[in-house]
């Protein structure tokens, strides 16, 4: 361990000291003529830039303003330092009332006791506030057996483009495009431009991803890696087309999955692009950018972002009312426009009705809303996020790489891809079996 990263983690475990005391229950106070006047403590961690530390902070005060009763113990993180502070608060006993989550700490936390089970909690609150969510959604943070998370917001594969850009090019934009139109538009592009016409830096499979998709033959299904014969000829078609893109200059290369590999670095020259897989970072560059227009990435699937959850070790009290506030957080009209999509687009309906409708809310905040509906529209449900997801991205990342330095064929990383895939949840069934004999 490094000294940065001891250091770092010196600074969480004091912090933990610092706050342990908070954690052992969030009540104060007493009853009074059958009236609880009970101060409630609640502890809440999350991790994110200004942007998210200030309007939650705001968010925070609102509520205590209104509920006098409860008083937050706020927690703000960066993001590596999260998933230490989450290791080292429940591994002592001791992790906030509220989490915020994704996906992977989510599955990480549900198994080992960690998280609340609270869907009926919120169900149960629904009858009094009205809070919704779809069935489908809430399925999405099912994790062991329980509802470990309350979905808080989903996200989709998009691109952003540049239309002034491709018609200077004499580039046609086909709204409704689909692999062979965005990859066409994109020779089209560097061969006019020199610039590369799909800017992305496949540190995810989410090209692959939605490839598969488009082509019948999806990589997730119910949350489970579905690989056959017909999923290896298409991975192979896949691979072929990013190399041939990557080649010509039409796609931008990966970077090498171990940096420290690299002997001698060259400068390349960085031409503006036509297409741009999109983030949260490149959404906002939309914001700011009049010539940068949101489209679907052909055969994306929207899928759960962010989540919620609850500490195990809440009483049901206790449980109640971190589950109030998290509703006037997710629901209520004032928090709802002062987040915006700043954590993505709202996991309730609601919530998004609320915002199409704000004032407050810019066009390409909007224009995302509105192609979010469509896409609803066309695809059968949400993708449901399989484990070991960043191991598959690994292996995804070092096949590209090896492809774009021409150490294999397409044909060969279409083997090496399903084959590393495959043994990757192998092992993992032996392990669970094994898990499963022991107990």
């Amino acid at each position: 361990m490094n000294s940065l990263r001891k250091k770092r983690l010196s600074l969480l475990l004091l912090m933990l000291l610092l706050l342990s005391g908070c954690y052992g229950g969030i009540e104060n106070g007493s009853v009074v003529d059958g009236i609880d006047t009970s101060e409630k403590e609640i502890s809440i961690s999350w991790w994110g830039d200004e942007i998210r530390n200030e309007y939650t902070q705001e968010l925070l005060d609102q509520y205590e303003q209104l509920h006098p009763g409860i008083r937050f113990l706020p927690v703000p993180l960066g993001k590596e330092d999260y998933g230490e502070y989450l290791a080292v608060t429940a591994a002592a006993g001791e992790c906030p009332d509220i989490m915020l989550m994704d996906d992977e700490f989510l599955e990480t936390y549900a198994g080992n006791g960690t998280l609340a089970d609270c869907r009926n909690l919120f169900m149960e609150n629904s009858k009094e506030t009205g809070f919704f969510l779809d069935s489908e959604i809430w399925e999405l943070g099912k994790k062991e057996g329980i509802q470990a998370g309350i979905p808080v917001s989903l996200t989709m594969p998009v691109l952003y483009c540049r239309p002034g850009k491709l018609e200077e090019a004499g580039v046609e934009l086909k709204k409704d495009m689909d692999w062979d139109d965005l990859a066409q538009a994109s020779r089209s592009f560097q061969k006019k431009t020199g610039g590369p016409g799909i800017v992305c830096g496949h540190e995810s499979s989410e090209l692959l991803v939605s490839w598969m998709e488009q082509n019948d033959a999806p990589l997730f299904e119910e949350g489970r890696v579905n690989l056959n014969q017909d999923s290896k000829n298409k991975l192979t078609s896949f691979f072929f087309l990013c190399g041939e893109l990557m080649k010509s200059g039409g796609m931008t290369p990966p970077e090498n999955p171990e940096p420290e590999g690299i002997t001698q670095e060259t400068e390349k020259e960085e031409k503006e692009g036509a297409f741009y897989l999109g983030d949260a970072e490149e959404h906002r560059m939309s914001k700011e950018d009049d010539d940068m227009e949101v489209l679907p990435l052909p055969g994306g699937q929207p899928k759960a972002d962010l989540f919620f959850a609850l500490s195990a070790a809440l009483t049901q009290d206790e449980k109640k009312a971190a589950a109030d506030f998290l509703i006037w957080l997710l629901d209520d009209e004032y928090a709802v426009e002062r987040a915006g999509l700043e954590r993505g687009i709202p996991a309730s309906e609601k919530a998004r009705r609320l915002l199409e409708e704000s004032e407050k809310l810019s066009a390409a905040d909007k224009s995302l809303l509105q192609l979010y509906r469509k896409t609803q529209e066309r695809t059968s449900g949400f993708e449901k996020e399989p484990e070991k997801r960043k191991d598959i991205d690994r292996i995804y990342q070092e096949v590209i790489y090896k492809l774009y330095q021409g150490s294999c064929s397409p044909g060969r990383a279409a083997d090496v891809f399903y084959q590393d895939v495959q043994e990757l949840f192998t092992e993992q069934e032996a392990t669970d079996e094994s898990i499963g004999k022991a107990g």
